[in-house]
């Protein structure tokens, strides 16, 4: 059965399951690195927020195996996981003074979006973006977002750069920073393909509290400061995904480390596309308080040359 075919044969099963009180469409929804999925919509009649579900890995369920009936109860539940309870007033969305506090930002990589871009308020960071998004509580303990986009600039009357204050200045209250040492918690080697040998002393995870756009917390003021100032070093930063970045402290002991492979090897056998953030490494200097490229930073400059003539 087609991907197409299932997905018709999936609505008819499931419209029959929900009954008249719902509407189910499919559609495709653009996400991170030009990736579309089909998005599975169960619209109840007097609600006007509806929960989209992903179809892609119901539809790998099924070429493994899984049967309709057991597929449509997987989607039932998450449905009823995340049913909304009540309206939302979406008018608030016009009101600026309103949508202000909330504000936040995410990091994406800006050449492998860069359509996408067109359309959606953004600020260049190396060779990443910065983009800003609405959070507001569904239900206890999650959140969901809404993308800003260039029209919404235009009927708040305001800028890309009112946008990105806001983010830096709201982010930190609403997503507090999450570090700690990832080796404490698991086998490294499990997780990048380095041999023990080569495992560098110290390696941590630092994200959110929702592990939500989580890489993005690199751009919190002061806050890699604070971090290289108590490790008292600077430090390689890993994008390990849209979610979270990983730190070494950068000492002799490294140095040898293929990071860009290592990356680009979890990127293509670990993440799913759309959770891509970049091919390659960072570092964080203290001097400069700055992020740059890790092979620019490490990479000599060339001697100027010279050209002894005798006469």
């Amino acid at each position: 059965m087609t991907y197409f075919e299932f997905q018709q044969e999936l609505l008819t099963l499931l419209q029959k399951e929900f009954g008249e009180d719902y509407t189910l469409t499919i559609t495709p929804v653009q996400k991170n690195n030009q990736v579309v999925l089909r998005g599975l919509t169960i619209h109840r009649k007097g609600l006007n927020i509806s929960p989209a579900i992903y179809l892609e890995s119901f539809y790998d369920a099924y070429q493994s195996g899984s049967d309709f009936s057991q597929i449509t109860a997987q989607i039932k539940a998450a449905y009823i996981s995340a049913q909304p309870q009540e309206n939302i007033d979406t008018g608030f969305f016009t009101d600026f003074s309103a949508v202000r506090p909330h504000i936040c930002m995410k990091l994406i990589h800006y050449e492998k979006n860069e359509e996408f871009l067109k359309e959606i308020p953004h600020i260049r960071f190396l060779d990443l973006a910065v983009v800003f998004y609405y959070l507001f509580p569904i239900t206890v303990g999650e959140n969901a977002t809404i993308l800003i986009h260039q029209n919404h600039l235009s009927y708040w009357n305001t800028d890309v750069q009112t946008l990105y204050d806001l983010a830096k200045e709201n982010s930190p209250k609403l997503l507090p920073y999450y570090l700690d040492d990832i080796l404490s918690l698991l086998d490294p080697a499990s997780l990048f393909a380095i041999p023990d040998s080569e495992m560098p002393p110290s390696l941590y995870v630092l994200t959110n509290s929702d592990k939500l756009f989580g890489a993005s917390v690199i751009l919190y003021p002061h806050l890699l400061e604070s971090i290289a100032k108590r490790m008292d070093c600077d430090f390689i930063i890993l994008p390990s995904s849209i979610h979270e970045v990983l730190l070494i402290p950068d000492s002799s002991e490294n140095k040898s480390l293929h990071y860009d492979a290592i990356i680009q090897e979890v990127n293509l056998t670990q993440l799913s596309p759309e959770e891509i953030l970049s091919d390659h490494a960072y570092y964080y200097q203290r001097n400069s308080n700055s992020i740059t490229d890790y092979k620019a930073s490490h990479t000599p400059s060339p001697k100027p040359s010279t050209n002894n003539h005798t006469s």
